[in-house]
């Protein structure tokens, strides 16, 4: 049997493959970070997509609803509405006030989504005119 003898590595070719370890290993750290960044953006706008859809419909739903009051009852001024988590079953608390104006015979509802802190994440407000009571 013969026996191969290798030539020990060179200090050079070391140095040279360790720095071309190194810069792979810097090249797929700085791929995989923007790859992170990347899904997170996309994270975030999809939540801020969920949360604004969320405020349509509560504001597009309280504005049926008052729609609805304003027509079993001429005396009907509006109201405040304050959605806790379980009411509502969303991730925060929302609030919806209904007002009537009654010079322009006008119905304006504004749904909010406030952060944990209390910060308004997401607000719409809808209007519409008064149903005109029959004569």
């Amino acid at each position: 049997m013969k026996k191969h003898h290798s030539l020990p590595a060179s200090p050079h070719r070391r140095g040279f493959l360790t720095i071309v370890v190194i810069v792979a290993l810097i090249v797929t750290l700085t791929m995989t970070m923007n790859m992170a960044r990347t899904l997170i953006a996309l994270r975030n706008v999809s939540v801020e997509r969920d949360q604004r859809l969320q405020v349509e419909i509560l504001a597009s739903t309280f504005l049926d609803y008052a729609r609805s009051k304003q027509a079993g009852s001429a005396d009907y001024a509006g109201e405040t509405i304050d959605l806790s988590t379980q009411d509502w079953q969303q991730s925060y608390p929302a609030k919806v006030t209904i007002s009537i104006e009654p010079d322009s015979r006008e119905i304006r509802v504004q749904a909010q989504y406030f952060s944990d802190k209390g910060q308004i994440v997401q607000s719409i407000t809808k209007t519409s005119k008064q149903n005109t009571p029959a004569s």
